[in-house]
């Protein structure tokens, strides 16, 4: 096989796969709320100073309520008095009788050409306040400090890290040129990364979230770079003759394991982060391709078409004990393990060119099918926290960007109503990062 068609065998697996800080001694009791979720009610933030936008405290109220409904926790008391939320002191009682376990209130100050945001989080149960922060921002990252005070209320009421500081970066594609954009984990913020004018493919996040590793046929042949997660100190990885692909931080950060076809078909290898070679892990005629690190970073999951089609295989990091994971599919790809370690996603082929997401356990018994009926279903990648996953489907005649659960459940776009037709191209393989 020639290396030219050998590459495009290899990208048609890519495109199948492809101040105040108050309080910090008070705990919260999370059992008395059950199963159910926390019903908070978050003001509108009082505005102090010439803010030069209309509403900006409404504004703030509305993306911390956005961000607590994303997260699964929590439900918003959003018939509660605004003026008795804002008042001076709250009537815990009265709060406690309308069904609310929790208020957010706060205010927001422009000082000196800074915005500073002073957020606080008080419990009904307990009729205190046990959060307080100030975050000090310029007008265009005061989304983040937002997103950053959603996630210290959700660890509050759950000691889980939250995920409203996340981005996912994609791979998208506007008249025919693809590069990698960038996005808040709500859809808003959406920035382009890179100017390759060139076909770049599989970006994928560092173990710290500040860097982003990529494949790129700039000088036409399709080489490993890293960049930051600003779009600058962009700097070449792996610049093998051939494949330099579908590499793969381990979650430690102390090595990356990639696909290089430099001693023929493509075969995994492990690196160090400097683009040093450690050794090959595995070594057969067919491809192997797509790994993915388990989170105790001693295994892979990756896909090898040595039985004659994908298939899922697990190896140990020495590339030892290599196994086949699942038997009852004809097709797979696309694994993804689980950030908690119990699951793995992938992607499997059915039939009338259908393609869906599942998950299996680490043994291959049991598996879950996540979407269905909806043509293709592609490129899962898990939320930092393993309750949700990232994906790209075509099922409205284009591929666009979903999120689900990690049952299934509560399939939306990640754009949302009002941005849906911002990224007018077509997207590839997400990746959400830690």
């Amino acid at each position: 096989m020639s290396k030219k068609a050998l590459y495009v065998v290899v990208l048609g697996l890519l495109s199948a796969s492809l101040l105040l800080a108050a309080n910090k001694d008070v705990t919260i009791d999370i059992s008395k709320f059950d199963s159910r979720k926390i019903n908070i009610a978050v003001a509108p933030f009082s505005e102090l100073g010439d803010l030069g936008e209309e509403n900006l405290g409404t504004q703030v109220a509305a993306i911390i309520k956005n961000d607590l409904r994303l997260s699964g926790y929590f439900t918003i008391a959003d018939r509660v008095d605004e003026q008795e939320l804002q008042s001076s002191s709250l009537d815990y009682n009265e709060l406690k009788d309308q069904g609310v376990d929790a208020v957010v209130k706060g205010t927001i100050i422009k000082k000196d050409n800074q915005l500073l945001l002073e957020c606080y989080l008080y419990d009904t149960t307990s009729k205190v306040r046990v959060a307080g922060v100030r975050y000090k921002a310029i007008k265009s990252i005061l989304r983040k400090s937002i997103h950053d005070f959603s996630d210290e209320i959700v660890f509050r009421y759950t000691g889980e890290k939250g995920i409203a500081h996340t981005r996912i970066c994609f791979v998208g594609d506007t008249k025919g040129q693809r590069e990698i954009y960038l996005v808040d984990y709500d859809g808003y913020g959406l920035t382009a990364l890179t100017k390759e004018n060139a076909l770049v493919l599989l970006p994928k996040w560092t173990p710290d979230g500040q860097r982003i590793i990529y494949t790129s046929y700039k000088d036409n042949n399709p080489d490993l770079y890293i960049i930051k997660d600003n779009g600058t100190g962009r700097k070449m990885l792996s610049g093998f003759q051939g494949l330099n692909s579908m590499a793969r931080f381990s979650r430690d950060g102390k090595s990356l394991v990639i696909v290089l076809s430099k001693d023929g078909n493509p075969e995994l290898y492990l690196m160090t982060p400097a683009g040093e070679m450690i050794r090959r892990l595995t070594n057969n005629k067919r491809i192997d391709a797509a790994p993915s690190w388990s989170p105790s970073n001693r295994d892979l999951v990756f896909i090898s078409d040595r039985t004659g089609v994908p298939q899922m295989f697990i190896t140990d990091i020495d590339g030892a004990n290599v196994r086949r994971l699942v038997y009852s599919n004809t097709y797979t790809d696309s694994p993804e393990w689980s950030p908690t370690g119990e699951r793995i996603a992938y992607v499997t082929r059915m039939a009338k060119g259908e393609f869906n997401i599942f998950t299996t356990d680490v043994s291959g018994n049991y598996q879950q099918q996540l979407t269905k009926g909806t043509k293709r279903n592609e490129n899962p990648s898990w939320s930092p926290d393993g309750r949700f996953l990232v994906f790209v489907s075509t099922r409205n005649g284009k591929s666009q960007l979903f999120v689900m659960n990690n049952d299934g459940s509560n399939q939306r776009p990640l754009f949302p109503g009002e941005l849906d037709d911002q990224f007018k191209g077509e997207i590839y393989t997400p990746c959400w990062s830690p």
